[in-house]
């Protein structure tokens, strides 16, 4: 075979592999297709499926990091794996509480999270995503007594569904599978990942089923798999309260997703693009999107990043 015609194969070889690579990458970032796109290719695997509910992902999963004014900083992992940046997140950000999702099928199992609490190091553990699917753990010991023998520095506690309890000041609710009410000594909530009508029916309280039931000052979503993420709760758990909204943080690069899916939130100004790794105060906010009283004065978010599938590949392969 000549030089030439060896040239002109590996040519089109590389314009192929490129042209595949750009394919997947387009079809993965939510941010490349529009959202109309996507709404239809989340209808579509529901019909599949045989009715389950959509995963409305197309974003980078992520976990949130609270930090609260003259308290404890707070670490909701969300869903993920193990990474490389555990240092990171215990010399910079320095969670004093970490609310661990784990189940070893979808997310880290106990092995991988004492390995990360030992990195960590925070003073206490909270666990969660427990008794919701069928094939999750019910109560939890050996994740308890994992942490209680092989991270002695760290407390851990086991929440029921509903259950309220107090930890550095802080007040949570557990709002089953990865739904947590944090409530500051000044007064403001902060809710993560509330969802009642997928997996977590049995588990969700019934009196935070309402806007004003849940008092939200601020919901945040750690990604769009449909056990955390559903339109239908959001707009619910949106409508104002007098003269009271709550806000919703969310990843710039589902921002338009979420406008589409709840315009009447979006025109009240209520959804609040960020990005991740960087602390993101009440007067940035104010300074960004001109966000009212309602949003929380006495706390710093930031989102961290997650090692988890939530995006469009992960729902339709």
């Amino acid at each position: 075979m000549s030089n030439k015609i060896l040239s002109v194969l590996l040519a089109v070889t590389l314009i192929i592999s490129l042209g595949s690579l750009w394919g997947v990458t387009l079809l993965n970032r939510s941010t490349l297709l529009i959202p109309e796109q996507i709404i239809e290719i989340r209808k579509d695997v529901a019909n599949i499926k045989g009715g389950l509910p959509p995963f409305w992902g197309g974003w980078p999963a992520q976990g949130w990091m609270v930090k609260v004014e003259d308290g404890p900083t707070v670490y909701f992992a969300g869903d993920t794996d193990l990474m490389i940046n555990w240092e990171a997140i215990r010399d910079f950000y320095a969670p004093d509480i970490v609310v661990a999702t784990h189940s070893k099928i979808y997310q880290m199992g106990v092995e991988e999270w004492v390995y990360a609490i030992n990195i960590i190091q925070p003073s206490y553990v909270l666990a969660s995503h427990h008794n919701s699917f069928p094939f999750y753990p019910k109560d939890d010991s050996d994740f308890v007594i994992a942490m209680n023998e092989r991270t002695p520095a760290t407390g851990v506690t086991l929440p029921a569904p509903g259950e309220q309890f107090e930890i550095m000041g802080l007040e949570f609710t557990w709002l089953g599978h990865s739904g947590f009410v944090m409530e500051t000594p000044n007064g403001s909530r902060i809710v993560l990942d509330p969802e009642w009508k997928a997996v977590n029916a049995a588990n969700y309280p019934p009196q935070y089923k309402t806007a004003e039931g849940l008092a939200a000052d601020l919901i945040l979503i750690t990604h769009g798999h449909f056990d955390h993420f559903n339109p239908e709760v959001l707009r619910i758990l949106l409508q104002p309260r007098g003269d009271r909204i709550s806000y919703l943080a969310q990843l710039f690069e589902f921002s338009a997703f979420t406008q589409k899916l709840i315009p009447e939130a979006a025109a009240r100004g209520q959804l609040l693009p960020i990005n991740l790794g960087v602390w993101i105060t009440a007067e940035d906010m104010r300074n960004a999107y001109g966000v009212s009283g309602s949003y929380p004065d006495d706390v710093q978010i930031a989102g961290i990043f997650a090692t988890h599938s939530s995006g469009v590949l992960s729902t339709i392969r």
